[in-house]
């Protein structure tokens, strides 16, 4: 079976969003990992445990500022969508005084759907089909 890429997965999950909605754990995981050159301590610590620096005033904007380092403004500007939803996610969690290490972290990544075309509730696996009670 395959499934879509990462950036189609990201980019759905954030389609996917209502209003003042941010994105998960996994699709946050999912789109610093893409941008994690394994040299910064901020970057690498937040892709491989979630936490956010604790010596900050401005925890969420220090993990941006360190994934966008060293990027072209071309990959930047063609990544905007999701950066400003991983943005948003860090926003929203600086805000909820949440900036530990988050349990499970290493297990979640943005969910991803069969990339093949299917009739709705064929495939009992697909998460994102809605299916008939």
């Amino acid at each position: 079976m395959q499934y879509e890429s990462d950036e189609r997965a990201i980019a759905r999950a954030i389609e996917a969003l209502a209003d003042g909605e941010t994105i998960d754990h996994g699709t946050a995981r999912a789109i610093a990992a893409g941008f994690t050159d394994g040299g910064d301590t901020v970057n690498y610590s937040f892709v491989s445990t979630g936490a956010m620096p604790t010596d900050s005033d401005t925890p969420g904007a220090d993990v941006l500022h360190s994934l966008y380092r060293g990027v072209d403004a071309q990959t930047l500007s063609a990544s905007n969508e999701a950066l400003l939803a991983l943005d948003y996610y860090l926003e929203d969690r600086e805000a909820a005084g949440d900036t530990d290490r988050v349990d499970g972290w290493s297990d979640m990544w943005v969910l991803k759907h069969v990339d093949r075309p299917h009739e709705t509730g064929t495939l009992p696996d697909c998460f994102a089909c809605d299916t008939e009670d």
